[in-house]
């Protein structure tokens, strides 16, 4: 897949085709929706397909105390596009600069003059420019003023008729309902990030665990999940499964969020390496436990739990 941040650096091959345009955090069933009607768009004109989305989210920018809202940050966003074909993305760095941009700007300078545009695609309610003052009414308006053809893809519900958006996604996973999120992403909710070194209290206990912070994606309920485990190494790629404890560990009176997981039937060393976790099933809150013995019993108790989750996937 070929990665632009720049206008300047299209060549003409990514020039006069299809554009669909969004934020797509998360990659949902509705976000995929408008990306597969740009491939069919694409396909059927035989003309090149571009997706044009926005580095750091928009929120971020606006309000610096907004940390943890993230459902796939760039690089798990990049995975998601190439696993459903996206062969070009443009990446804008969004940044108090560019939010400055009037809505018409944006259309004309980018979409009309950088991408010579045939083909515009859209979610119903997208919305872009200084203010979000641009919508698809302008579009609409200015598609027939330039001459490119605007595609506004309708609200995408789920067979259980089920509304989708990134919002109701989020609140789903901090409510620890990480099943009801997966229906509306067409998949289970992944994080990406390197393994550091904790203070092994998990290895003394006969678990030993992968310490992963969560940086800025969102944040899940607080408790135990069952998950499933990707590594990638110098001699392939693997997967496993098991339990992940996310939260403060109140047991040893920690206050920083860490989500830690124990992989089974695995013990090799993986320090800095990267781990991509995809959340199954909630099974527990956390919980402070009142001695070591209590925990280690949960802890078994938590695996056991797990792997019955786990067996009736397979």
């Amino acid at each position: 897949m070929n990665i632009f941040h720049d206008i300047q650096d299209l060549d003409e091959k990514n020039k006069r085709g299809v554009v669909a345009l969004g934020n797509f955090d998360g990659i949902h069933l509705g976000h995929q929706k408008v990306i597969s009607t740009a491939m069919e768009i694409a396909k059927e004109k035989q003309v090149h397909l571009n997706v044009f989305t926005f580095e750091p989210h928009p929120r971020s920018v606006f309000d610096s105390s907004i940390n943890n809202f993230r459902l796939s940050p760039i690089n798990i966003k990049t995975d998601l596009m190439k696993s459903i074909g996206v062969q070009s993305l443009f990446v804008q760095n969004f940044d108090i600069n560019f939010s400055k941009i009037t809505a018409k700007d944006f259309v004309i300078h980018y979409l009309f003059k950088g991408f010579e545009v045939l083909d515009v695609v859209v979610g119903f309610d997208f919305v872009f420019g200084n203010k979000r003052l641009g919508n698809v009414e302008l579009l609409y308006s200015m598609s027939d003023s330039l001459g490119f053809s605007l595609t506004v893809v309708k609200e995408y519900k789920t067979k259980q008729g089920n509304e989708i958006s990134s919002t109701k996604i989020r609140n789903y996973l901090m409510n620890g309902d990480c099943e009801k999120a997966a229906l509306l992403l067409g998949r289970n909710w992944e994080i990406k990030s390197c393994v550091e070194k904790g203070d092994m209290r998990g290895r003394q206990l006969g678990y030993p665990t992968a310490n992963l912070p969560l940086n800025e994606y969102v944040h899940p309920a607080k408790g135990v999940y069952a998950v499933k485990v990707h590594l990638e190494d110098d001699k392939g790629k693997h997967q496993y499964y098991g339990v992940a404890n996310f939260g403060s560990r109140p047991t040893f009176n920690k206050r920083d969020l860490l989500l830690e997981v124990h992989i089974f039937n695995f013990n090799s060393e993986i320090y800095g390496s990267e781990l991509k976790i995809e959340f199954i099933k909630f099974i527990r809150q956390e919980i402070k436990f009142s001695n070591l013995d209590a925990l280690k019993f949960q802890l078994n108790e938590d695996c056991d739990a797990a792997k019955l989750i786990i067996n009736k996937l397979k």
